[in-house]
């Protein structure tokens, strides 16, 4: 009877750590970078261009209109346009930008595939402790 309720243990602790490292890894699949410059700095480097670029994906901070998240179109001296808004560059006060880690996302996807016998296991004991 030890030797069973050690079995159990171990499994319950794999299972656990199968879980854990499953959401471990699929949260990590992007990256932000936040963007510190006092906002008038800010504001030079989107209109030069060498910040912002049509394809990024930000989230910016705007005096007016709060937080808007959004995928870039068009950068030009004023305005920052994509998914149909429109952010006067004179208004933006905070930028962060957001982006998919490749790295991260097949580290994910392998680590949820090299698990899923663990939370099958998983599953299968909590089934039987309950009684299921």
């Amino acid at each position: 009877m030890t030797r069973s309720l050690a079995i159990n243990q171990r499994h319950r602790f794999f299972a656990l750590l199968a879980v854990g490292f499953t959401f471990a890894a699929l949260s990590g699949c992007m990256t932000v970078q936040k963007v510190h410059q006092p906002p008038e700095t800010l504001r030079n480097s989107i209109r030069s261009g060498e910040l912002v670029q049509p394809g990024d994906r930000i989230a910016v901070v705007t005096v007016s209109q709060g937080e808007r998240i959004l995928v870039v179109t068009q950068v030009d001296e004023e305005t920052i346009r994509g998914d149909g808004l429109e952010i006067p560059i004179d208004e933006v006060v905070a930028l962060e930008k957001r982006k998919i880690s490749a790295m991260r996302t097949g580290l994910a996807v392998y680590s949820g595939l090299a698990l899923i016998p663990y939370g099958v296991l998983g599953v299968l004991i909590v089934g039987s402790m309950l009684g299921f």
